[in-house]
């Protein structure tokens, strides 16, 4: 985006996007009364940024959920010991 306006800098999506995304790039609406960008993660307990929390903060915070509630212990998945890629 053009710094100064909120506008695609096309030339600079161009140069750096294959050609058959700029234009979904470009047709993406930029709508003027959204504010300065924001760092809006939170993180852990212990400092860190995980996925965990981005998925939290979504969850509880950005997204309607109710409708995809399932009863269950869905907590037990975030106690799964599996490998870390």
């Amino acid at each position: 985006m053009l710094h100064d306006r909120k506008k695609w800098n096309l030339p600079f999506v161009q140069s750096i996007i294959y050609h058959q995304v700029v234009e979904h790039i470009v047709n993406t609406p930029i709508y003027p009364s959204m504010a300065e960008d924001q760092f809006i993660s939170q993180n852990e307990n212990h400092g860190e940024y995980s996925v965990r929390s981005a998925y939290h903060f979504c969850v509880q915070e950005l997204l309607n959920t109710s409708h995809f509630k399932v009863q269950g212990s869905w907590n037990l998945i975030w106690k799964l010991k599996i490998p870390q890629g």
